[in-house]
């Protein structure tokens, strides 16, 4: 190959190294602010870090959404502790009510 190739080549590979990296951190950031237990967070950073590439397709695709899943439901069972409605209903206010 020529040197403008070579070049090319090069800087292909400079690209995809970057954005590896890059991809790599975002899924480690993910995984660490995951509510997963200590356990689970450790097997999904071995299976990312044994995997490469594989193994952050995964965590995007099934972990990500997951732990998304996981941290909504948290946040929806605290706000239902904290902002209770009272649902009872008063017999005599509901009779005076529907008079």
């Amino acid at each position: 190959m020529g040197a403008f190739a070579d070049t090319l080549v090069i800087i292909m590979l400079v690209i995809a190294a970057a954005v590896f990296v890059v991809l790599l951190v975002t899924a480690l950031v993910q995984l660490v602010q995951s509510p997963y237990g200590m356990y689970a967070k450790l097997a999904w950073l071995l299976a990312l870090l044994a995997t490469g590439p594989i193994g952050m397709i995964a965590w995007f695709s099934v972990g990500f959404k997951s732990a998304q899943r996981e941290r909504s439901i948290e946040y929806m069972r605290r706000w239902r502790k904290t902002n209770q409605v009272d649902t009872t209903v008063d017999i005599e206010e509901f009779a005076e009510a529907s008079r």
